[in-house]
Formats: structure tokens, C-alpha cells, sequence
């Protein structure tokens, strides 16, 4: 027997009959059903399972979920069997153009924001890195000997002395952009290794703030 109740001026229907799910063909019964509307699945579980995509992993051939936890790759059922896939083989024309269009109106970013570069420095730090040790280092030089002997050579009382005049000399100021109060360096004007006998003497010396001293060396070596 057919029941109803009012909802906004009108009488819902109720019906109480049998129905088949369209995804698992299990006949379930149903009494408290809209007259105009025929339920598809005997449960959330089927209605969930009936929207559910089954493809074909191009790499393992395995069949997995379109949409099972947010699965959303159309050809691969895991960034393994991607990677796999893709290494060694070249990119398609289409593909090439799928990337270019993907790009259009977005910054291209080559270098790492402060925040970044800190949390880089921070992962390193106390950590050997052997991919800047022997000529890799940036200060390698005449199998490591030559840069070592220097570092060894300014902590000598001579080249503090000559450091120390060069200073009083400059009246503490670049010789450059003749500032004061900014950090400095005594610079040799005729080259440390080429001229030894002028290593302590202080007509050869200039000082030079940081930054200066840093490009004139960039400048010499272009």
C-alpha cells in the first residue's frame, strides 16, 4: 500500500517494491521509495564502486582505480612504473607541445627563494660534501698545495704587519668606492704567487672593501 505526506503544497508518494542494483544485479527491496525516482544500487557501496574507472598500466599492465585516493593518472598505475616507462625514451612531439601548454603564463623560476636557499644551507651543514672535494672545489689549486701554503702564509706576523699598514697607510677607506667602515682587504696589486718578493711590501698593497675586491678579481678573470 501506497503512503505520502506533504512537502511544499504537494504529496510525495511513497512505494514499497522490489529493484535490481545496477552494478552488483542483487534484487533489494525498497518501501519508502519517491514514485518518480527508481534507485540504481542497493547501497553506498555499490553506488561508489559503479563510479569507479578500471584502466590498464602501460607499464606493468596491471589494471588499478581511476579515482581510488585521489589517483588521477590516466596511464600509469604508480610514479614507479611512470619513471620506469619514460626513462630512455624521448619525448613525443605532443608531449613536448602538452608541456609547452602547461607553461604559457607562468613564471619560470630558476633560482631558490631566501627561504629555501636557508633550508638547503641548514640540511648541509656539518655534512660532507663530496661532490666539492679535490679539483671540484671552487679554490683547488696546484693540487690542493698551493691554496693551503696561502692560508697558511696570512697568518704569518709578516703578513699581518703588511696588512696592518696597508690599513694605516689607506686611512682604513677603499681605495675604490671610498667608503670607510666597511669591511676590508689588503690586495695585492702585482699578483701573491707570481711575485714573491713583493709579497710583504706595502707600496704593493691596496685597500679594498669586500665587494671590491671581489669584482676586481672578477674582472681579471674574464
Amino acid at each position: 500500500m501506497a503512503k505520502g505526506f506533504k512537502t511544499g503544497g504537494r504529496v510525495a508518494v511513497y512505494r514499497a517494491v522490489d529493484f535490481i542494483c545496477a552494478y552488483c544485479g542483487k534484487t533489494f527491496h525498497s518501501d519508502k521509495t519517491y514514485k518518480e525516482y527508481t534507485p540504481k544500487y542497493c547501497s553506498r557501496e555499490c553506488a561508489g564502486l559503479a563510479k569507479i574507472k578500471w584502466l590498464v598500466c602501460m607499464n606493468c599492465g596491471q589494471k588499478y582505480q581511476s579515482n581510488a585516493n585521489g589517483h588521477k593518472n590516466k596511464y600509469f598505475c604508480s610514479m614507479k612504473c611512470a619513471t620506469e616507462y619514460k626513462t630512455g625514451k624521448p619525448l613525443t612531439a605532443e608531449h613536448k607541445a602538452a608541456l609547452s601548454r602547461a607553461k604559457i603564463g607562468k613564471p619560470i623560476l630558476h633560482l631558490h627563494t631566501p627561504q629555501v636557499i636557508a633550508k638547503i644551507s641548514k640540511a648541509l651543514t656539518g655534512k660532507p660534501q663530496y661532490w666539492m672535494r679535490g679539483e671540484k672545489h671552487p679554490n683547488y689549486k696546484d693540487g690542493g698545495v698551493g691554496y693551503s701554503k696561502r692560508i697558511k702564509d696570512m697568518g704569518r706576523v709578516e703578513y699581518k704587519e703588511w696588512r696592518r699598514l696597508v690599513f694605516e697607510r689607506d686611512d682604513f677607506t677603499c681605495q675604490i668606492c671610498h667608503q670607510k667602515g666597511k669591511r676590508l682587504n689588503a690586495h695585492h696589486i702585482e699578483h701573491w704567487s707570481k711575485n714573491e718578493e713583493l709579497r710583504y711590501e706595502v707600496k704593493n698593497g691596496l685597500t679594498l672593501c669586500v665587494d671590491c675586491h671581489r669584482n676586481i678579481h672578477k674582472s681579471k678573470e674574464r
